[in-house]
């Protein structure tokens, strides 16, 4: 009976309980989506970097974008100035635009990124390397 009384009490406290509060959003990249392709589906990859590597010049068929997971990424994109990529930033790679470099920082830590990569109608190619 003292065990009833006691989950009543802890019920009937836990009914005054102020709600959580809302989910915090926090914007990380706006980017601009060429008006003219048509998107019907997105392929998402987990991508990691052994310490130190570094990626081949390349390119995209289609738009990526992109977010940091953990470490340090030298990211240059066509002839923009290099920007370093830290855990929580986003990124984005217009489509046919040459990705110089994306390169981990770091000697001693791994990288990772997600990226999102947004696919029209038909399409499957992800990457063309740069020759």
């Amino acid at each position: 009976m003292l065990l009833l009384a006691a989950l009543a009490a802890a019920a009937a406290l836990a009914g005054d309980a102020a709600p959580p509060p809302p989910p915090q959003r926090t914007p990380l990249l706006s980017a601009q989506l060429p008006a003219a392709r048509s998107l019907d589906h997105v392929q998402v990859v987990q991508i990691k970097l052994a310490p130190g590597q570094r990626v081949a010049p390349h390119r995209h068929p289609i738009p990526v974008v992109g977010y940091v997971v953990q470490g340090e990424i030298l990211f240059t994109r066509g002839g923009a100035p290099g920007q370093v990529l830290k855990a929580g930033d986003a990124f984005y790679e217009p489509a046919d635009e040459l990705i110089a470099t994306f390169d981990n920082l770091s000697a001693g830590t791994a990288a990772e990124f997600v990226a999102f990569y947004l696919l029209g109608p038909g399409q499957t190619e992800l990457i063309r390397p740069e020759r």
